[in-house]
């Protein structure tokens, strides 16, 4: 909606001189500052409400950066946006979190040999190595002035190499033990990656020299370059070496697999694999088979002749990570969505797969005894430990259209009870789940085949509700399945449904700036509530159904005036009338609930952090600060405990909220374990 009245109001503009110009010039500058959120938030004064930025655990990381396989295929370690984390690959629980900076982003991971050890690298140059066992840090230096794009362990348990990036592309070879420095290659630039020979004493960087692709291969016993292979035509992309050392096998940027002899430097074999491509091969360690990454599936083939074995599919897409263990028997991959998973190659079954839930989490919600988290997240649906993190189930299937991502649709609420689960994304469907059985109990598929962007069950349980991309919002008999009411007027999307508490009454928030209660028994409109232009976001019902909340972005006008007009707006129920305002964002109020006791509103907004309000008074009393969109927000049935999600991240915080009387809070975030079995 923004965006569209965004290009209309720039259309109008006519460039015919140069205060025209000028003119558009700030009001573009505005527009990205608004959109961008470079505005500094304004000293709230000596009444600022109690700001909490200090969780007691922050347990996860955000979007999947590297992951690695032990070679004993017990252990897999991740690097992502907070953390390396460490995990139990045959139960998919956490062991470790490594990092112990949560400022970092961890850019690369490799196990030992002897899996005793893990070395990882960040964005800010620096090398950590780490105790597996105890997961204490041993080791923790600078290396590379800028991030550390790739690390590496030699077949040797004490060598290790790392590979610099961002106009730093040298290539370090490190004792493990000492942290000392052992040799410097400082003439890799534009490196696309690095492997060693089986014995360790030889290292091959694929990159370029200026614009030539090349392959170089150095003597780490001397430091000095020992064999230089020029690409003939295409930039290679990817490579290792075989078991046996004598050829190297490289994904070239026609997506083909060229073997080469190594010592002859020649093209022995070219595998041309299907479309769309490889993008990723590995050799097994027999030699006699390689795995190839193409696009949403691995390929086991022969490596003498390239013959499809076996496929493997994957989720969504990908890969973008592969690795056997040392005995051959697993396989681990990742997919687009940001998930591990780890196969048995003798059976071609999958032994588990480890959900991120590190791209955008969709929607999350509290169960109403607050001891479990329901996410929705990359198409799926999953149920954590709301105190520990720990997997508590997984459902199979996924919300997906035509095999594409559906990792900013996905839905989710949970029934009163606490029994089932209801969640909605790009197939145009809306599923109800047994949350003890992990089934999928119906499925419910709105006659036009439009996405329901937002679900809600009846206070009873009985009904559900969801709010669909056309304008209309659907009315479900759970029982039967039996479609009994549908509500039209709105002109633009639905983002929000609520029912109202004691009431046959349901409400929308749609992009058309209203919000509107209906009628659930005739399907006719009752009250239409003008938010002020822009979009409804969200609702929210108080639970004695009295009250009414609406959340959402402001016109363009408002935001050429500067901040303040973006505002959470009460309403009452009975009449539509408008109570008050709750002000304070400089950017979108992105979703809203209130308390089970009706005294306190939780907002979350795109600035970063999540509010508590009074909801007689319309003031701020406390403030819980992320790194990024607020996302889903939601309160525990008791009232003690609020849930906040950060979007784009992956995050998800439990904070414990204080007696209302001492307006504080403490944050006790959950470990926000992204990593699950599968299941996953």
């Amino acid at each position: 909606m923004i965006s569209y009245a965004f290009l209309r109001f720039i259309g109008h503009i006519r460039y015919r001189n140069g205060a025209y110009l000028l003119g558009t010039l700030v009001c573009v500058a505005l527009l990205s500052s608004y959109f961008l959120g470079v505005f500094s938030p304004s000293d709230p004064g000596a009444d600022a409400p109690v700001i909490r930025d200090d969780p007691s655990r922050v347990f996860g990381f955000g979007r999947l950066q590297d992951a690695a396989l032990s070679g004993d295929g017990r252990r897999i370690v991740t690097a992502g946006r907070k953390a390396a984390i460490l995990w139990n690959a045959e139960t998919g629980d956490p062991l470790h979190r490594l990092a112990a900076d949560d400022d970092l982003r961890i850019t690369s991971v490799a196990f030992s040999p002897s899996g005793h050890r893990v070395v990882g690298g960040s964005d800010d140059g620096q090398i950590f190595i780490w105790d597996v066992n105890s997961g204490s840090e041993l080791h923790r230096f600078d290396a590379h002035p800028s991030s550390v794009s790739r690390v590496l362990f030699s077949p040797q348990d004490n060598i290790f190499a790392s590979m610099g990036g961002f106009q730093s592309y040298n290539i370090l070879i490190w004792n493990a033990e000492s942290a000392e420095l052992l040799h410097r290659f400082q003439d890799v630039s534009f490196g696309d990656g690095m492997a060693f020979s089986p014995d360790g004493l030889r290292l091959m960087v694929i990159g370029r020299a200026g614009l030539r692709p090349r392959l170089r291969i150095f003597d780490l016993v001397t430091g000095d370059q020992e064999q230089s292979l020029p690409s003939p035509i295409d930039d290679r992309v990817g490579g290792t070496f075989s078991p046996d050392g004598k050829r190297i096998a490289i994904v070239n940027d026609d997506k083909n697999i060229d073997l080469i002899e190594l010592l002859a430097g020649r093209l022995a074999n070219q595998i041309v694999v299907g479309s769309p491509g490889a993008n990723g091969v590995a050799f097994s360690p027999d030699g006699n088979r390689i795995i190839t990454a193409e696009m949403g599936w691995m390929v086991l083939r022969d490596a003498e002749s390239g013959a499809p074995i076996r496929s493997y599919q994957l989720d969504f897409g990908g890969p973008g990570i592969i690795a056997f263990s040392h005995d051959g028997r697993l396989m681990m991959a990742s997919d687009s969505a940001h998930t591990i998973h780890l196969w048995n190659l003798e059976t071609g079954d999958k032994i588990i797969a480890l959900d991120q839930y590190s791209g955008w989490i969709a929607s999350a919600a509290l169960s109403p005894d607050g001891s479990q988290l329901l996410l929705g997240a990359g198409g799926r649906v999953r149920i954590l430990d709301a105190l520990t993190g720990s997997p508590v189930a997984s459902f199979d299937g996924s919300h997906s259209r035509d095999g594409a991502l559906a990792v900013y649709s996905t839905v989710v609420a949970w029934s009163p009870d606490g029994k089932r689960a209801a969640s909605s994304g790009s197939d145009a469907t809306v599923r109800l789940w047994d949350v003890g059985r992990g089934a999928e109990l119906r499925r419910f598929i709105p006659p036009s085949g439009e996405i329901a962007g937002s679900i809600a069950f009846s206070p009873d349980g009985r009904l559900l509700l969801a709010g669909l991309a056309n304008g209309n919002a659907k009315l479900w008999e759970i029982s039967t399945g039996k479609l009994i009411q549908q509500f039209v007027g709105h002109r633009e999307s639905v983002n929000a449904v609520a029912f109202v508490s004691g009431s046959s009454q349901v409400a929308t928030g749609s992009d058309d700036g209203t919000a509107r209660l209906w009628d659930s028994e005739t399907g006719h409109e009752i009250h239409r509530l003008d938010h002020g232009g822009g979009t409804v976001s969200a609702v929210a019902v108080s639970s004695d159904g009295r009250q009414m909340i609406t959340t959402g972005r402001p016109t363009l006008a408002p935001i050429l005036e500067g901040p303040g007009e973006h505002r959470a707006r009460l309403w009452e129920v009975a009449s539509g009338r408008h109570i008050l305002d709750f002000v304070g964002y400089e950017h979108n109020f992105a979703s809203a609930v209130i308390s089970p006791d009706n005294r306190w509103l939780l907002t979350g907004g795109s600035d970063g952090t999540a509010r508590l309000w009074d909801i007689v008074t319309g003031g701020e009393v406390q403030r819980f600060i992320h790194e990024g969109r607020v996302g889903s927000v939601a309160f525990r049935a008791d009232g003690r405990y609020a849930l906040t999600t950060n979007g784009p991240d992956g995050v998800i915080r439990i904070w414990e909220i204080d007696e209302p009387d001492s307006r504080g809070g403490k944050a006790v975030e959950s470990e926000r374990h992204q990593l699950k079995s599968d299941n996953s």
